[in-house]
């Protein structure tokens, strides 16, 4: 039986691929003579007939068509719900936490400072901080290497150091150091009890 079906598929192939039928079909009969091949072929030539290529692909087409590629990013978008930016400098982060009646979040980090883009990255990059941050801060990010904006900042033993000030600009809390995610969102409510 398992002779019959692979002759059958072999047929099948080799009719698609406008192989000479004569000849395969002489081969065919020496090899399997109780085999009627040519009804065989016939009825796999129908077969392959009766598929409807245009159909298959209008029908693929109206499912592609169904897809709603602005509908997707936008349900994608509240699903995550966040918009976590970094403001460009202080002044600018205090002005917008002061039209939004938040805090501020300042960052001080180094240029080459691995536990800072480690913090950055692995810590506040992770979606549920950033969704904390977002519903009480402005957060912006001060190179200590920038003189001018670290006049407005007390002095860092180390980085990253991270400044949670209240509505007046006032330092609530100074965390010094990589947190995980974990530590860092429990501070943050530490920070929050201390602020109300």
């Amino acid at each position: 039986m398992n002779k019959i079906l692979s002759m059958i598929m072999l047929i099948s192939t080799l009719s698609l691929a406008d192989i000479d039928m004569k000849s395969m079909l002489e081969k065919t009969k020496d090899a399997a003579p109780d085999i009627n091949v040519t009804d065989v072929i016939e009825k796999t030539k129908d077969a392959v007939r009766d598929i409807n290529l245009t159909e298959i692909m209008d029908k693929a087409k109206d499912a592609v068509d169904d897809i709603n590629v602005t509908n997707m990013i936008d349900k994608a978008k509240e699903a995550v719900d966040i918009e976590f930016n970094w403001q460009e400098n202080l002044k600018k982060a205090y002005d917008k936490a002061n039209d939004t009646d938040k805090r501020v979040m300042v960052m001080v980090e180094g240029e080459n400072c691995r536990w800072c883009k480690k913090m950055l990255h692995r810590t506040i990059g992770d979606e549920s901080v950033q969704k904390k941050l977002v519903e009480k801060y402005v957060s912006v990010k001060v190179d200590r290497e920038d003189t001018e904006a670290m006049k407005n900042l007390p002095e860092i033993k180390g980085v990253p150091t991270i400044f949670f000030m209240d509505e007046d600009n006032n330092i609530v809390e100074e965390v010094i150091g990589y947190f995980n995610v974990e530590d860092f969102l429990s501070y943050i409510g530490d920070v929050e009890k201390k602020i109300k």
